[in-house]
């Protein structure tokens, strides 16, 4: 079901302005409880910090700045998404506690095509050729816009929030080796941390990214099917 009129949503994980009443599901189901038992696991102090790689607007960037404590440094590569996100930091009164980008984190620094819904809270796809736009993403929804690409380790983040990170969470879709490796500088730096990572059983990247944060020293746990956790 998706509206085209902007909806307020008001839940105990903050107040969220979306575009569409389906969202309102995604809000109020559970977070995963392995995530919520991670996070609650902290002994947090108000300088630990949480880096979100792919944030949409919902609730574990907000939920866990407003009700966890966490500042937040946060990645959304959709503009539109990335509007109604900074929206949300505001209604929930958390901006002061956010830091965030409106880019994708990858191996490469420039621009790269990706199809994204304008008047929808979604995602945006990483386009590869224009054969997969032909066949997959041609919906009139949809449309191309090149969004800036950067690497973590090549963005000015001070050494001191890094130094203060407690907690990573990547979710991109089949890229997260990719976002991983250029950010191997700030993983070697950072330290009583907790990284988890979705890795899709059926890729191949997944020995890759288990073998790299080992050589990285880091312990590595699998959570549920596609979560793994990788502790320094």
């Amino acid at each position: 079901m998706l509206c085209h009129n902007p909806y307020v949503l008001y839940t105990h994980y903050g107040i969220y302005y979306c575009s569409a009443l389906v969202h309102y599901a995604w809000l109020t189901e559970n977070i995963e409880p392995e995530l919520q038992n991670i996070i609650k696991s902290f002994k947090r102090s108000d300088n630990d910090y949480c880096i979100n790689v792919w944030a949409n607007i919902w609730r574990f960037t907000i939920d866990i700045a407003l009700n966890h404590g966490f500042n937040v440094i946060a990645f959304e590569p959709s503009p539109y998404t990335y509007h109604n996100f900074r929206i949300n930091t505001v209604l929930s009164n958390i901006e002061d506690k956010i830091e965030s980008y409106n880019i994708w984190l990858w191996n490469t620094n420039s621009d790269l095509l990706f199809a994204t819904g304008e008047r929808c809270d979604t995602m945006a796809h990483f386009i590869e050729d224009n054969e997969l736009w032909t066949k997959k993403m041609s919906w009139k929804i949809w449309k191309k816009i090149k969004i800036p690409v950067k690497r973590f380790d090549d963005l000015w983040i001070s050494d001191r929030k890094i130094k203060n990170t407690r907690l990573v969470i990547i979710d991109t879709e089949w890229f997260e080796f990719n976002v991983l490796m250029w950010m191997k500088e700030s993983l070697k730096k950072f330290n009583n941390v907790k990284i988890i990572v979705e890795i899709w059983e059926h890729k191949k990247e997944k020995e890759e990214i288990i073998s790299f944060m080992k050589w990285l020293w880091y312990e590595v746990q699998q959570l549920d099917r596609e979560d793994y956790l990788f502790i320094k």
